[in-house]
């Protein structure tokens, strides 16, 4: 009755109530059952992120740090070898 959509940065991206779930009389079942679908919501994305950095997982920051950093998304460094940026701004900066 109650949809919670969450994401491993334990960011709420959607809430969705059944309309079945409203009944005026009883607010406090409507509110159990938000906060079930959180906290349900919450573990799921939390084991995800314990997989995704546990034993034979991969750490996305490790990951990012193997490749250079961040690259030259946003012109926030990285580049092409011999330490050419990658997009334009990046190479006005360096000049």
């Amino acid at each position: 009755m109650v949809k919670v959509v969450m994401t491993g940065d334990l960011e709420l991206k959607s809430l969705q109530i059944d309309p079945d779930a409203v009944d005026p009389e009883d607010v406090e079942m409507l509110q159990d059952m938000v906060m079930a679908a959180i906290n349900e919501a919450l573990r799921q994305a939390m084991e995800l992120q314990s997989k995704a950095t546990g034993m034979g997982g991969m750490d996305p920051s490790a990951a990012l740090d193997a490749l250079g950093g961040l690259g030259g998304l946003g012109g926030l460094g990285g580049g092409l070898p011999g330490g050419t940026p990658q997009n334009r701004a990046a190479r006005r900066r360096q000049r």
